[in-house]
């Protein structure tokens, strides 16, 4: 809100200037509150824009008095980048340095690198219902596209799934490689009995023999927490689906391929007995 505004709205109160030292002053104390990791997340917690819902709930509006809100600020918003001059003034300010919210910019503000900055940008830690587009679903045709995909490739998948492929396919089962399943692509997946085999890379999927609940992995820009909470959700979602699920973990593998295709053999006796049982019911 700018001064005139708000004399404008409130011309009974005082208007108090602040000078640059106290606004440095506060802005640094306010920095030094934000180290606390704890102080951080509330601050995260509290804060809000006009595109999200609880910012409208929290001025008092209903749920759905709030979804309209968000609705027209939207609109607004789109009109306002509706003509060709604000298009060229918005595309002047999205790049590089000159936009504010980008890696390059945050990174020469905070004097860090690009790495650390993506920890600095407005989202990063609003996991699930803090995060703005949580709840959001994916329509039918780009469910439609997600499913056709294009799988991995023999360049970008792990060398052990295909070790473990190779194998599998000796036992007798016929074994396929990077499937899609739903929304999900699996590492490999005996279609006969159901029976999906997952590799879990030690770094990649964060190994709990590596990883305490709270690190946070730069490689995969997730904490251990995080990670865990995709992969149990995918595994889950694949149960539900009908599937047996066995995963083999990089440092299982590592230690003992034997034991391990031991397991997967195990678990596709168990599968197809229990096929065959559902199949004569």
């Amino acid at each position: 809100m700018t001064t005139s505004e708000y004399r404008t709205q409130y011309p009974d109160e005082k208007l108090q200037i602040m000078k640059d030292e106290q606004r440095k002053k506060l802005s640094d104390i306010g920095k030094q509150r934000l180290e606390d990791p704890d102080a951080l997340q509330r601050f995260k917690e509290w804060r809000s824009y006009p595109s999200e819902i609880k910012h409208w709930t929290r001025k008092g509006y209903t749920s759905e008095e709030a979804v309209e809100k968000v609705a027209l600020f939207q609109k607004s918003q789109a009109e306002k980048g509706d003509n060709d001059a604000t298009r060229e003034k918005y595309s002047l300010r999205s790049k590089g340095t000159n936009n504010p919210m980008s890696l390059e910019s945050i990174s020469k503000r905070h004097n860090v690198s690009k790495e650390e900055a993506r920890l600095l940008t407005p989202c990063f830690g609003r996991v699930k219902e803090k995060h703005p587009m949580f709840g959001k679903q994916h329509t039918p045709s780009s469910l439609e596209k997600i499913a056709k995909n294009t799988p991995k490739t023999q360049k970008n998948r792990a060398k052990a799934e295909d070790e473990i492929a190779n194998q599998v396919a000796q036992l007798g089962y016929s074994v396929r490689q990077n499937v899609g399943i739903g929304r999900y692509n699996v590492d490999l997946v005996i279609d006969d009995i159901k029976l999906v085999i997952e590799y879990f890379g030690d770094l990649w999927h964060c190994n709990p023999a590596r990883f305490e609940k709270n690190d946070y992995n730069k490689r995969i820009k997730l904490y251990t927490y995080e990670r865990w909470d995709r992969d149990n959700t995918k595994l889950v979602n694949l149960a539900n689906a009908g599937y047996d699920v066995l995963v083999i973990w990089e440092a299982d593998w590592n230690a003992s391929p034997q034991l391990q295709i031991k397991r997967v053999q195990d678990a596709a006796d168990t599968a197809r007995r229990l096929h065959r049982k559902s199949q004569d019911c």
